[in-house]
């Protein structure tokens, strides 16, 4: 028999799996197997029942766990009984971390299946060297060969099967190219000069990175690139005005964050930057469901966080948190799917639906891709509702959104950070001590003390800003350790917060007033505001504006307004200096409320406040001192209280269960 070896080559293209076998050496050809039988029997993931849109596989069951193995084990066996030598696995199961938990990855089933030679594989992008990192350099579980190539044609594997040798090889093909002169070069090239000319030009810019991310990324947390393609479904789904069946403040939008492929550098958009961050030719649509629908579907598509999953909710107008410090309560399997339904609720909660109380009971229109709408991946709760299909691809809704609505531009006040719609619990703190007050002779170059509150994190939006306006005096946390950054902002919290951004002296108790009454007097004797509020009254956007720009001396605009919705000097004002922007849609909602996070950005990103005037010479100077008898500390909150909580006997704070959060941009 003359000597010949088998040689197989695999690469994965995308998310496909190719291989072709050739035989080398002496006597290579036609009949090169020289009766040696090579068997090869393929294997999908599981979750393809998840991952693939679900009207395109109706009828087709795929199998996991050990239904999965004893699949395998019998396709081997079956194979065997052929007389095959040599028995290939082309598998698409992957060695990442997400499949983990189901037993589904291709080391979990060479651990159960026996008699495959080589399992070649995909799905996790894995390349060799992170096969063999995974099974202790051996590249091997048990007796068969694992390989895989990466992703993208970034490499090309070799396989030789040389009688009882088994050799196994990777190639990047990076550098390899067709002869110039060839057909294969000449038409390639021109192809790609066709691509490039449409789809390479730029049609926009982005002033900040937009984070494609997986993990930490758009599998794990918020970022700015989820914020944005939600911000423009959303936009793309309402912009024509058409009656939906429920209040426009019921319409929020979401995406899956496995749909989300890649970043956005900071610079030149083209269209192929936002095809390769959304490739799979998703389009735009809407369902409507019940709010308890939509907090199922939030549940069940966080039950790893903090580790990452392809169903991680993006989301717009809609604000909640998701306690990691809870186990996720598994029920049933949904039908069809490698994902069980939560049994009860109790990671997550919705903060807020477009600044209002969420209901459960309510209906809502959730714009999201068509995948997810027909219950993909772990949104089987949307399965039940009437699909719209926008026929929009979601690429070009993007495309849109930008070119349209901002111009031409992805704005950093917009877009430079996660506009704070997620907020993921990942530690229970325990209850803060109240501060000591600072000693009188305390040197202000000190290193700040560390924050810790037991719902803000590092991986929060609004964490620096927090962290500065409490190392800076200006607010402080609650007794139980906890900051409620999604409360709104009363008129009493907003005067003492902003007067002590300002400068101003501490305010005088009113004899016979409660905490604020002190505030509220002062900020009219300055001409903050014309007339009383009512400390536990909310204070509006507008509002805000108003308050903080008189406080900071800083003049109304008179330029034309770039808001729809308002034209007011103050808030034009603060927003050409970069301290406000505006909603998605291009509003401001001057009448909304806004949060104690907002309320921390806003202020750090306020200028300094202009030194306090010297008083004319004559002219006494503002006497701010208590009344004679009265005691400052008897009406004012004791550090380490909550600056927006009177004193029991006339608390009007919401209860926990109560507190609302406005997640509008600030």
């Amino acid at each position: 028999m003359a000597l010949v070896h088998i040689e197989v080559f695999q690469a994965c293209v995308g998310v496909q799996l190719v291989a072709f076998v050739r035989c080398a050496g002496e006597g290579a050809g036609p009949r090169c197997l020289q009766g040696r039988r090579l068997g090869v029997f393929g294997l999908s993931p599981p979750e393809t029942a998840t991952k693939a849109h679900p009207a395109k596989i109706k009828g087709v069951t795929f199998v996991g766990g050990e239904d999965l193995y004893a699949l395998a084990q019998g396709e081997v066996k079956s194979l065997q009984g052929e007389g095959c030598d040599y028995i290939i696995c082309l598998g698409h199961l992957g060695i990442d971390d997400e499949t983990a938990a189901t037993k589904n990855r291709s080391i979990d089933l060479l651990e159960q299946v026996n008699g495959i030679d080589v399992f070649i594989d995909g799905h996790s992008h894995s390349t060799l060297e992170e096969v063999k990192e995974a099974t202790g350099g051996a590249g091997k579980v048990g007796d068969t060969y694992l390989t895989s190539t990466g992703t993208k044609l970034a490499n090309v594997g070799r396989i030789i099967l040389d009688g009882e040798t088994i050799t196994i090889d990777s190639v990047s093909t990076e550098g390899i190219e067709a002869p110039e002169d060839s057909e294969v070069a000449k038409r390639a090239a021109a192809i790609a000069e066709e691509i490039e000319t449409e789809y390479g030009a730029a049609f926009a810019a982005s002033k900040v990175d937009l984070n494609g991310d997986r993990d930490p990324g758009n599998r794990t947390e918020e970022t700015n690139l989820g914020d944005l393609i939600t911000d423009a479904i959303l936009w793309y789904a309402t912009k024509d005005g058409e009656d939906m069946g429920v209040a426009k403040e019921n319409v929020v939008a979401l995406t899956n964050g496995g749909g989300i492929r890649a970043p956005i550098a900071i610079g030149d958009i083209s269209k192929n930057d936002v095809n390769t961050v959304l490739p799979f030719g998703n389009t735009v649509a809407y369902i409507t469901i019940k709010g308890e629908a939509l907090l199922e579907a939030l549940e069940a598509s966080t039950y790893t966080t903090p580790d990452a999953v392809g169903g991680f909710p993006q989301v717009a107008g809609i604000s909640f948190t998701i306690d990691t410090t809870k186990t996720y309560d598994q029920g049933d399997l949904y039908p069809g799917s490698t994902y069980y339904a939560p049994k009860s609720i109790n990671r997550v909660t919705i903060d807020s639906v477009n600044g209002q109380d969420f209901d459960p009971e309510a209906t809502y229109v959730v714009v999201t891709n068509d995948f997810t709408a027909a219950g993909g991946d772990t949104y089987y709760a949307f399965s039940v509702a009437t699909v719209v299909d926008t026929g929009t691809p979601m690429d070009e809704a993007l495309m849109a959104y930008i070119t349209e609505v901002l111009e031409g531009t992805v704005p950093a006040d917009k877009y430079a950070e996660p506009a704070g719609r997620i907020t993921v619990v990942t530690e229970a703190a325990e209850p803060a001590e109240p501060e000591e007050p600072a000693e009188p002779d305390a040197k202000p170059d000190e290193p700040a003390a560390a924050v810790t509150f037991s719902d803000v994190t590092e991986a929060n939006w609004h964490y620096a800003f927090v962290t500065a306006m409490v190392n800076d005096g200006i607010v402080t946390g609650y007794p139980d350790g906890t900051f409620k950054p999604g409360d709104s902002v009363n008129w009493g919290a907003a005067l003492k917060m902003v007067l002590a951004y300002a400068g101003y002296e501490d305010a005088a108790p009113v004899e016979g007033g409660t905490w604020a009454s002190g505030y509220i007097a002062l900020a009219k004797s300055e001409g903050l505001i014309d007339g009383d509020v009512e400390q536990n009254a909310n204070i509006t956007r507008v509002e805000m504006c108003q308050l903080l720009a008189k406080a900071l001396k800083i003049e109304a605009s008179e330029k034309e307004s770039t808001f729809p919705d308002t034209d007011d000097g103050y808030v034009l004002a603060l927003a050409e200096l970069g301290v406000i922007g505006g909603n998605p849609d291009g509003t401001f909602n001057p009448n909304g409320e806004l949060t104690r996070a907002q309320l921390c950005k806003i202020l750090a990103e306020a200028p300094e406040a202009p030194a306090a005037e010297a008083p004319a010479e004559g002219e006494d100077a503002v006497d701010t001192e208590p009344a004679g008898g009265e005691d400052a500390a008897d009406t004012e909150p004791t550090e380490g209280e909550a600056d927006t909580e009177p004193t029991e006997a006339d608390s009007t704070e919401p209860t926990e269960a109560d507190s609302k959060d406005a997640p509008k941009a600030a």
